[in-house]
């Protein structure tokens, strides 16, 4: 099910400014629960696609064959709004 597909410069501008403010965390070695990953991400652009798993905690991380690093996004709450709305 699609939610929200970014089709403007205003919107993309604004996903740019959240999404590359996340940093790289070692937060999945440290949480001991499983973790649920309720959002995914089509991220799509003229030469490839990444699918990202975000959890409610803004922890980020693609969906990838190998172990790739987690990010913790900056501002998780404004970010999971910006895509929901």
């Amino acid at each position: 099910m699609t939610i929200k597909v970014i089709d403007s410069p205003q919107q993309l501008t604004k996903f740019q400014e959240l999404w590359l403010r996340k940093a790289e965390t070692d937060d999945l070695n440290k949480i001991s629960e499983k973790l649920t990953w309720p959002f995914s991400l089509l991220l799509e652009d003229a030469k490839r696609s990444t699918v990202w798993l975000v959890n409610p905690d803004g922890i980020t991380a693609p969906l990838t064959k190998t172990l790739a690093p987690a990010y913790r996004l900056a501002e998780a709450k404004e970010f999971l709004k910006f895509i929901s709305e």
